[in-house]
């Protein structure tokens, strides 16, 4: 797990009180910016993926907290 996922589920406990036990991915793209995947259930099936063209790794990991914050 690399920091950036790390922080991810530290931001998910935060704002749901609770503890994230499914698969997460954060990539950085080859664009530029991140997505992060959220499998719910299984992998296979998909779940949530939010790509964002933010440089800056702490500026996406707002960008994270605010989007799942409104969700």
């Amino acid at each position: 797990m690399n920091h950036l996922e790390k922080a991810v589920l530290d931001i998910i406990e935060r704002l749901y009180c609770a503890k994230y036990i499914g698969g997460l991915e954060v990539k950085k793209l080859i664009s530029g910016g991140y997505k992060l995947s959220l499998f719910l259930g299984n992998r296979d099936k998909g779940g949530l993926v939010i790509c964002a063209d933010i440089q800056d790794e702490s500026e996406f990991l707002k960008f994270i907290e605010k989007e799942l914050d409104e969700r």
